[in-house]
């Protein structure tokens, strides 16, 4: 039996515009609380928790799509920050991802550029929009500035006596006097007088000759005031900068940060983690929404009977993605199918077991389920296909074995008031085990068989 699949689904990326259908299955739940309280409720912390491939990343894609959605006259507008946390070093990468992802999605927001606009007025230290590309920037360059206020006074007074000048001056008017009185003595006998005048030039010649003498009276005053301010730059300025900037922007935005891949993260290392971002996390200036695997939700199960746990503290709202149903994923495959054309009862029976077929291999995690279905495509001319053998009957135990799980399902899980996460945790079990039975190659087993293959892997 050739299929013809739709190869444009088959995608291991979180929801996107190309297979939003195929995953509405997954992100339909739970979402429309979330959405009211990130957008009508005050920033709080979420726990978002599920097995690795059950949808959690599509989840928040979803109601970031919606959000997006709602349109309201002179509301703020919110804004989605994710960060990758498959790794964690220290604070201050900490600091460096917090910083760089909330810049990098409000720069080239038209309500951004209208808050610098409007900040041009202020001082430096009191634009928030201007402190935001600053610590952007140091968190890639050691950057520092510094800047010199300088006051001087000064008063400078200059009292110069050039005594050759002022001879050379009166020269001219001594000759004239001379002169004049030559001429005068011709009427007077003034003689006496000429002889002393004469004396009186030629000493006055005698020193100009053998002296050059000048003097100079100087008098001055000067007052000078320096500062010098140098800026610093490290994890405790930076913290402080970027609550205060997340205080301001609250007026503006709703700021949703994303702190994505941490069930990538080691256990011990999400506690160092979580304990740093307290801060921010129960701050009230920013949501957060925390996207964890079971691993995290464990601890925060266990945590509400630890007297002043962290986590039982921490989120306000806990939000499990539960597996999909076995129907579900039946019309998740149907959804994959092109040219769907009627089929005979054999065959359609044939291949409802190749897809329990898929259920049971992927246990329910959508994206294991799909990366089986690629993994069995045939190509032809750009085409993609899959092949069922409508003579093998091999497919037929994992209906059986998924019947028998349903059943399980649907009269002992259900009647329990577990948590979604926990009752998941026991649907795994189920397919863990019977993967065990079955590696047994055995028709028939015991009880304790399970329990000793179970011990062995």
């Amino acid at each position: 039996m050739k299929i013809e699949i739709d190869h444009k689904l088959l995608s291991d990326s979180p929801l996107n515009s190309e297979n939003e259908d195929l995953f509405s299955t997954v992100v339909n739940k739970s979402t429309n609380d979330l959405i009211e309280d990130i957008v009508n409720g005050n920033p709080t912390c979420y726990l978002v928790s599920g097995y690795r491939g059950s949808g959690k990343s599509s989840f928040v894609r979803k109601i970031q799509s919606e959000i997006g959605k709602i349109n309201r006259e002179s509301d703020k507008e919110t804004v989605f920050v994710y960060l990758n946390f498959s790794k964690y070093k220290d604070q201050a990468s900490l600091l460096r991802k917090l910083i760089r992802g909330l810049y990098l999605e409000i720069k080239d927001l038209k309500s951004f550029s209208q808050i610098k606009s409007q900040e041009q007025k202020k001082l430096l230290t009191e634009r928030t929009a201007f402190l935001l590309e600053e610590l952007y920037d140091k968190t890639f360059y050691d950057i520092s500035s510094q800047s010199l206020e300088s006051t001087k006074k000064e008063k400078i007074t200059v009292f110069n006596i050039d005594i050759i000048a002022i001879i050379k001056s009166l020269l001219p008017v001594l000759v004239t006097i001379f002169f004049v009185l030559d001429w005068i003595n011709a009427w007077f006998d003034l003689s006496r007088l000429i002889h002393f005048i004469a004396v009186i030039v030629s000493s006055i010649l005698s020193i100009i000759g053998c002296l050059k003498l000048a003097h100079t009276i100087s008098n001055s005053r000067t007052t000078q005031k320096d500062f010098t301010r140098k800026s610093m730059f490290d994890n405790e300025i930076a913290d402080y900068h970027l609550l205060n900037i997340l205080s301001y922007l609250k007026d503006s935005y709703r700021i949703v940060f994303v702190l994505d891949e941490l069930d990538k993260i080691n256990v011990d290392d999400i506690d160092t983690l979580l304990n740093e971002m307290k801060p921010y996390l129960v701050s009230g200036t920013a949501s957060y929404i925390v996207v964890a695997g079971q691993g995290l939700f464990y601890k925060y199960f266990e945590s509400k009977t630890v007297d002043d746990a962290l986590l039982s503290s921490m989120f306000s709202k806990f939000i499990h993605i539960p597996l999909l149903s076995r129907v579900e994923l039946h019309f998740l495959f149907e959804k994959l199918l092109l040219n769907n054309q009627p089929l005979s009862i054999i065959a359609k029976q044939k291949l409802d077991n190749y897809v329990d077929f898929l259920i049971f291999e992927s246990k329910r995690v959508p994206r294991k389920f799909i990366s089986l279905v690629r993994q069995n495509l045939t190509w032809e001319n750009g085409k993609s296909f899959l092949y069922v053998d409508e003579l093998d009957s091999t497919n037929e135990i994992f209906t059986q074995i998924n019947n028998i799980i349903d059943k399980i399902d649907n009269t002992e899980i259900a009647a329990q008031s577990f948590d979604d996460a926990v009752k998941d945790y026991c649907k795994m079990q189920l397919y863990l085990k019977s993967h065990a039975i079955l590696s047994m190659n055995k028709n028939q087993f015991t009880l304790e068989e399970i329990l000793n293959q179970n011990e062995q892997q």
